[in-house]
């Protein structure tokens, strides 16, 4: 399949989101148009601030409701390719998790509809994650999880629980089945685009600060470790983890390298514990200021060798070889997202 043309036009959902703005930026950064498709003009206006010697190169749609019949109609017109990172999601609001995924889906098929009969579009990006591949709390390791698995445990799990499915295995159902709808969808309708998946796991790297406040999952996990840390904490196995800023590259590459169409990549380089994050932290803050909150003695770098002898992996090799991918270091990363996270205050 073509790639899309120089300068031509790329739609991404979810564009103000943590992912969605470190993509718009790498397609800026190649040179592409973006269309952003936000809930405001407040959110796209927000993106523009982000790229200020490009904000011309920045359009957008408003989709107030991604599950409205016809949400994406306009928003699709004449563009070349697009980036799906919007998704309804529902985790802990008390929705059943039947209709949530009904929700999750509903987001795809939209968009996917909306598609139908274009002559622009040559290749769509589904955003999933790592938990659609395999579920991976609570597994022995060592084991290594590549793309040619599906998470059907958390199906299974949210079937048997319904509301009460813990809240993982809620957000890994809609992802599984939001995944399951895009390629379900190409192999229906067998549209001139093709469609490429990308599964990351955890994410990293520099938060966004939409309406002044710090978001991205990588705050939701370092939280814990901004105050002295349990050993439990430290023992935690977080997920595997990718940068942030690797997985916009990745949506990047997974629209201009031609062998790229019908393929899922796993993105991930290596998992994440709770003393990766403490270590981070210690060092983020200093000498005085670690001492001052207790964070100078999580366990030495031996405990690290010896954890990843026993475990879960999920295999970002794929996307290396394939997509070119060079996955950014867990230091650089935790680094990087500490800096800005004690910038903007979110350290106290």
């Amino acid at each position: 399949m073509p790639v899309p043309p120089e300068r031509s036009t790329i739609l991404v959902t979810g564009a103000s989101g943590y992912i969605g703005c470190h993509t718009v930026g790498a397609l800026l950064g190649a040179g592409y148009r973006v269309r952003v498709a936000t809930r405001s003009a407040a959110k796209a206006e927000y993106i523009r601030e982000l790229f200020p010697a490009q904000r011309e190169d920045i359009e957008h749609a408003i989709v107030e409701e991604m599950t409205a019949p016809g949400a994406y109609d306009a928003a699709v017109r004449g563009v070349s390719a697009v980036v799906h990172l919007a998704s309804a999601i529902h985790i802990a609001d008390g929705t059943a998790p039947a209709d949530a995924v009904a929700e999750a889906v509903a987001g795809v098929t939209n968009l996917l509809s909306a598609l139908q009969g274009t002559e622009t579009v040559t290749r769509v990006v589904q955003m999933s994650s790592d938990v659609a591949v395999e579920r991976v709390d609570d597994m022995p390791g060592p084991y290594t999880a590549t793309e040619a698995t599906w998470n059907t445990e958390s199906l299974r799990i949210c079937d048997e629980e319904g509301v009460d499915a813990p809240a993982a295995d809620k957000y890994a159902a809609q992802k599984v089945q939001a995944e399951r709808a895009f390629w379900d969808h190409i192999t229906a309708h067998k549209p001139k685009w093709d469609g490429v998946a990308l599964n990351p796991g955890f994410c990293l790297g520099p938060p966004t600060l939409y309406g002044g406040g710090l978001d991205g999952s990588s705050l939701y996990v370092l939280k814990p470790f901004l105050r002295p840390s349990t050993e439990a904490e430290l023992d935690e196995a977080v997920g595997n983890f990718v940068d942030v800023r690797d997985v916009a590259t990745a949506a990047l590459r997974a629209l201009t390298t031609p062998g790229a169409g019908g393929e899922r990549y796993l993105l991930s380089n290596g998992p994440l514990f709770g003393n990766d994050i403490a270590q981070a932290a210690a060092l983020a803050f200093g000498p005085e200021e670690a001492a001052a909150r207790g964070l100078t003695a999580p366990h030495g770098a031996d405990w690290r060798t010896q954890r990843l002898r026993s475990a879960v992996v999920t295999d970002g090799g794929k996307a290396a070889r394939q997509l070119g991918i060079a996955y950014r270091s867990l230091g650089e990363s935790l680094a990087d997202t500490f800096a800005v996270v004690l910038r903007e205050g979110g350290g106290k």
